[in-house]
């Protein structure tokens, strides 16, 4: 330790704190080719043209284009005259949910507004600052230097004077190929398991949609021995939960486990219980709003209480897949939709859902359904928790690898497989 300040041998002191002194702190100007930030304007929608992408296309370390909307190719081209997006450049919202960020690793074709741009050339610096802006030391930072009172924002100046901590080629070299090597197999994971779903939702379509027997029953979706509404409230208990809004869910996957309510007796508000078996949807909005519990555990599965913006159907293990596919299915969406009601936000209520009336196949045809679409599903469930455990592996690698903690010679890359 040295005696004046108690900095380790081998350690400086830097703006973002303690660093291996081989390394480097420079400035986001001098690390990138260029820092810019985008139009200011609001370029009119069109039918067709070019996508314009602002800060809340960017999610989860993706591009969320389902929202993005259409510009003309001169707007096209007079903003692209400022900000041009091109492969390997790092894209950072800069306005409202500060700090989300994105690493472009093909060719875009988008220009941009209100997005800070660094444009970094090559593969490497651009792995390298991504991974460092989403760590806890880049994201800490960036919440230190936001303005704004009503709505929060980051300003080009600050993004341009960025403190970037940069060691040695070969070590930044060998810590992004340790990180990407754990996305690129949470990726081929995630894939596989969209491979999965399309293939289990063509046999439903062809099964019941497509090729449904005339002389097949109808029953009521909320109301059947296939399906029944889940009541809202709980029993009585004590402890913590967590707490799932619709607004956690995305793509059928929990995003967000960090509400937690702690009860001491019965809540006052009517929440929903998930139970084994059963199959949860959105009463509002998109038909992706969707979870199903049916491998987990019951333990796993009482951890959590839903909001009551979800509606819940308690299924049968020979039903479970057919309600499910059917809950996901584009069909249930019109159905949905034809039955929404409210003036302020639209809201299916139970007896809507109890009035959706679906075939009814015999037990012999969904036995062979099931037969067909459960190992998927099976497969499905494995790969999420092996998902899992890499993210949770790379999320606690990321901010000793990014501030030289833990230096590439002390990780065996094997980890990852």
């Amino acid at each position: 330790m040295s005696a004046d300040n108690n900095v380790p041998k081998g350690w400086v002191e830097t703006t973002l704190g303690l660093f291996p002194e081989q390394w480097k702190i420079i400035t986001a100007e001098n690390f990138c080719i260029k820092i810019a930030d985008g139009t200011h304007n609001s370029p009119k929608k069109t039918k067709e043209g070019k996508l314009l992408i602002t800060s809340k296309n960017i999610k989860n370390s993706k591009l969320e284009t389902s929202s993005a909307y259409n510009i003309s190719i001169e707007d096209f081209t007079e903003i692209n005259k400022r900000s041009k997006v091109d492969k390997w450049d790092i894209l950072l919202s800069m306005i409202g949910t500060v700090g989300e960020v994105c690493l472009l690793n093909n060719k875009p074709d988008f220009a941009i507004k209100n997005v800070g741009l660094f444009k970094c050339g090559d593969e490497t610096k651009a792995k390298w600052l991504f991974y460092f802006l989403i760590s806890k030391i880049g994201q800490n930072y960036i919440l230190s230097r936001l303005s704004g009172t009503t709505q929060k924002y980051i300003t080009l100046g600050e993004l341009r004077k960025f403190p970037i901590p940069v060691p040695p080629l070969q070590e930044q070299v060998a810590i992004t190929k340790i990180l990407t090597a754990f996305d690129d197999k949470i990726e081929l994971l995630q894939a596989q398991n969209k491979t999965l779903e399309t293939t289990a939702q063509t046999i439903f379509k062809e099964w019941f949609v497509e090729e449904a027997g005339e002389d097949w029953d109808r029953v009521s979706l909320g109301n059947s021995e296939l399906s029944k509404i889940i009541g809202s409230g709980l029993t009585e208990f004590r402890g913590e939960k967590i707490y799932l809004a619709t607004a956690d869910v995305q793509n059928e996957k929990i995003v967000n486990t960090e509400t937690f309510i702690t009860f001491n007796k019965r809540p006052s508000r009517a929440n929903m219980q998930p139970v084994l078996n059963s199959v949860w949807f959105a009463k509002k909005g998109s038909v992706r709003k969707v979870l199903m519990f049916d491998l987990n555990s019951k333990e796993e599965v009482e951890k959590y209480i839903l909001s009551t913006g979800f509606s819940g159907l308690k299924t049968t293990n020979l039903s479970h897949y057919y309600i499910w596919l059917f809950v996901f299915s584009k069909e249930f969406q019109e159905i949905k939709d034809n039955l929404l009601s409210g003036s302020v936000q639209a809201d299916i209520n139970n007896d809507g859902i109890k009035n959706i009336m679906i075939p009814k196949p015999d037990n012999n045809i969904l036995e062979k359904f099931n037969n067909i679409v459960e190992p998927l599903f099976h497969k499905i469930q494995k790969n999420n928790s092996q998902i899992q455990t890499l993210k949770q592996t790379r999320d606690t690698l990321l901010p000793k690898l990014m501030s030289g903690q833990l230096r590439v010679d002390e990780f065996k890359e094997s980890a990852v497989c």
